[in-house]
C-alpha cells in the first residue's frame, strides 16, 4: 500500500527539482538499465538459491483439471508490462513498471512548466519526504505484524503447511538479507567505488535526505566535497 506513493513521489520529485537537463537524461536512462539489470539478478539469485536450498520438498497443493491458458506473444507482453489499461490499476503495486513511467511524466511535466508548477514541484518534494517517513513508522510494527500473519496462516492451513510456509520464509528473508547487505553494497562499489558504498550505507542508516538532494546537487560517488553537509535548498524551496 505504502510503497506506491512511495515510488511515485520520489521518482517524480526527484525529476522535478532537476536543473540539469543532460544530466537528468543521463540519470533517467542509467535508472532503467540499472532497474532492469538488478531486477534480473534479483530474480535468478533467488531462484538459485531456492533451488539449491529446497526449503520445503513435496509440500505444495495439486491442482485437479487446470485449465489450458494460451501463452501472450512478446510483444503482447512487454505493451503490459509498461501501459496500465485505467488510472485505478495505474495506483497498484501490480504495475510498478507503468507507475515509473507515470512518475517519470509527472517529473518532466512538472519541471518544463518552471514557475507554473513551482508549487506542485513542492507538494511532490514534501510528499516525497512524508512518505519516506512513513515508511519509518511502519518498519516499527512490521514485526507485529508478520507474527500475527504467521499465527493466522496456522490456524487457516494447519501446522504441516505452516511449517512449510515458515521454512520457506526463513530462507527467503536469509537470502533477502544477504541479498541487501552483499549485492547493494556491490552495485554501489560499481557506481563509485568505495567511497559509492560509504555513501549509500550512511544514507541507509540515517535517510534525512530524499533522492530529489542527489538529482539536485549531481553528486557522484567520486566526487568530494558534496554531501548531506554541505546542505543547500532544491529548486523549489
Amino acid at each position: 500500500m505504502i510503497i506506491v506513493p512511495l515510488v511515485f513521489f520520489t521518482v517524480s520529485s526527484s525529476i522535478a527539482v532537476s536543473a540539469d537537463s543532460r544530466r537528468l537524461t543521463r540519470t533517467s536512462s542509467a535508472m532503467v538499465i540499472v532497474f532492469l539489470a538488478t531486477s534480473l539478478v534479483a530474480a535468478v539469485g533467488a531462484l538459485l538459491f531456492m533451488l539449491v536450498v529446497q526449503p520445503s520438498p513435496g509440500a505444495g497443493v495439486v491442482l485437479k483439471g487446470q485449465p489450458v491458458q494460451e501463452v501472450p506473444s512478446l510483444l503482447a507482453q512487454l505493451v503490459k508490462a509498461f501501459t496500465a489499461s485505467d488510472f485505478p490499476e495505474l495506483i497498484s503495486r501490480r504495475s510498478m513498471l507503468p507507475l515509473i513511467v507515470f512518475s517519470i511524466g509527472v517529473g518532466l511535466a512538472t519541471r518544463s512548466s518552471k514557475e507554473a508548477g513551482a508549487s506542485f514541484g513542492r507538494f511532490l518534494a514534501g510528499g516525497a519526504q512524508v512518505f519516506i517517513r512513513m515508511v519509518d513508522y511502519v518498519m516499527y510494527a512490521a514485526p507485529i505484524g508478520l507474527l500475527a500473519w504467521f499465527a493466522a496462516t496456522v490456524v487457516d492451513t494447519g501446522e504441516a503447511l505452516a511449517a512449510a510456509y515458515f521454512n520457506v520464509f526463513i530462507v527467503y528473508y536469509t537470502f533477502s538479507a544477504f541479498y541487501f547487505v552483499a549485492g547493494f553494497s556491490l552495485y554501489a562499489f560499481l557506481a563509485g567505488g568505495v567511497v559509492a558504498v560509504r555513501r549509500f550505507w550512511a544514507h541507509m542508516l540515517e535517510p534525512s535526505l530524499p533522492p530529489s538532494h542527489l538529482f539536485q546537487h549531481g553528486h557522484h560517488a567520486g566526487e568530494s566535497g558534496g554531501g548531506a553537509e554541505n546542505g543547500g535548498a532544491t529548486r523549489y524551496q
